[in-house]
């Protein structure tokens, strides 16, 4: 309430308790002093107190009830001084009686008063807070709902879902890595909603993340964003490659010193193990946010982390960095520029290109024994057995996976590319390699594809031969 106001009602109750309280004098007045005379101006003031006690407050009605009696004492003054009463007529018992009576009355009414108000005042706050909780279950409810309804249209649309994610990764083969991370971001938004979202790669000339790909950003916030390393959350999941949700808030003080306003789920984006960069969702709506939610973009960054790291490589071959600095070997980049070369060179020299893969299955096993350097260059080492063994001579390359290898044989038709196959399976089906004084095992398996027209691609060809791959992993 204003001051205004407040002034407003202060004057307003002054003039009713003067009224109030004038209105016996008053009446005493008209009749001529017969009013105390007969014990009636008592009563009238009596009555006057109990509605001043009835209606008002404590203090204003004390201030009242002083004011009347200040009146009527002033009044038994003049008609005693102008010979109209007497002190015999004024200080009478009946007076006293009736005056020590209205007293009486005035404190029980005050107390009633003071029970009704504070009974009313209780019963206002408990009607608010159960306004306040009926508003609350009310947008429980409504939350509910919005999420029962997601749910059931996830439940619903399985099937859909599963193939629109494997129709949204398969976009995702491209060389082109804008937009490869303009694709994993619009599918984020198809499955969760999200509004604004980023994914951040590091700066290593300078030591900070900044924005490889937005959605739901301007574009000047895009021109001057970065994070730093160690004071935010994406430096921190950069770091551990570790999930942040903001539900971990709930269960420990870790990331307190962190400003976590703008981080909903914050996931590392990994690379052959080695953190690339972070994807962070800044706004989703509450019934997206769920351990589901967090499945999903697991699951979406996990199919997509072979289609980055082949685009990843290459941007190495861009950078002239085409050889891995372990084996020596050409990167997986350019074996898919090689094998573009070598099926557009069929289409006028004719022949044949041969795309083979081979894998060694027990790879992790070995790596629990053996340095995983020295497990890299075991395909290699196989290659060259291979070589010195079989008239036909192979080119090789990294494949996508550190137990994987590519080896392009020209000159074998699809018939000749099986039973190559087949000869180098039987050829190292006992073979064993040496580390740390003991003899290890090796299991392979092989895949292969055969172009004999410019018409095949690439991709067609490594799908084909991946497909081979999985059957024998079954």
């Amino acid at each position: 309430m204003s001051s205004v106001k407040k002034r407003a009602v202060k004057i307003r109750v002054f003039v009713e308790i003067f009224l109030f309280s004038s209105l016996p004098a008053l009446l005493d007045i008209a009749f001529f002093g017969e009013l105390v005379r007969q014990d009636l101006f008592f009563i009238f003031y009596t009555v006057i107190f109990v509605l001043l006690f009835s209606f008002y407050d404590l203090l204003p009605a004390f201030i009242g009830s002083i004011l009347a009696i200040a009146e009527v004492i002033g009044i038994s003054f003049y008609y005693i001084n102008t010979s109209v009463l007497t002190w015999e007529d004024v200080l009478t018992a009946s007076h006293f009686h009736t005056l020590l009576g209205g007293f009486i009355l005035c404190i029980l009414t005050a107390f009633i008063r003071n029970r009704i108000l504070i009974g009313r005042r209780r019963f206002l706050e408990r009607y608010k807070q159960a306004v306040h909780r009926v508003a609350i279950l009310e947008k429980r409810i409504s939350i509910l709902e919005r999420v029962h309804q997601v749910l059931e249209n996830r439940v619903s649309s399985q099937k859909d879902s599963i193939t629109l994610l494997h129709d949204r990764v398969k976009k995702l083969a491209s060389l082109n890595l804008d937009e490869a991370l303009n694709t994993i971001l619009d599918t984020i938004a198809l499955f969760t909603n999200m509004s604004v979202g980023e994914i951040w790669r590091l700066n290593e000339v300078e030591n900070i993340l900044v924005p490889a790909a937005v959605y739901g950003w301007s574009t000047d916030k895009t021109q001057s964003a970065s994070r730093s390393l160690d004071g935010t959350i994406e430096g921190y999941v950069f770091r551990n490659k570790q999930l942040f949700s903001v539900r971990m808030l709930l269960n420990s003080a870790e990331f307190d010193r962190f400003d976590t306003r703008k981080n909903i789920l914050t996931l590392p984006i990994t690379i052959s193990g080695k953190a690339w960069g972070v994807l962070n969702i800044q706004k989703l709506p509450f019934e997206y946010y769920s351990q589901y939610t967090e499945s999903i973009l697991e699951i979406l960054l996990s199919l997509s982390e072979p289609y980055l790291r082949h685009i990843v490589e290459y941007e190495q071959l861009q950078n002239q960095q085409e050889l891995d600095p372990i084996t020596g070997y050409p990167l997986f980049t350019l074996l898919y520029k090689s094998l573009e070369d070598d099926i557009e060179r069929t289409k006028y020299e004719g022949g044949s290109v041969s795309l083979i893969i081979m894998e060694i299955v027990n790879f992790d096993e070995l790596e629990a024994q053996v340095d995983r350097n020295q497990l890299r260059r075991l395909p290699f080492e196989l290659k060259e057995v291979i070589d010195q063994t079989k008239r036909i001579k192979s080119k090789a390359f990294h494949y996508k996976d550190d137990n994987q290898i590519a080896l392009l044989v020209n000159g074998l038709d699809h018939d000749g590319t099986s039973f190559f196959c087949l000869d180098v399976l039987a050829l190292l089906s006992g073979y064993t390699f040496s580390a740390n004084s003991q003899n290890y095992p090796v299991e392979l398996i092989l895949g292969f594809s055969t172009a004999t027209n410019a018409n095949v691609t690439v991709d067609s060809m490594v799908a084909e031969a991946e497909h081979l791959l999985s059957v024998q992993r079954l």
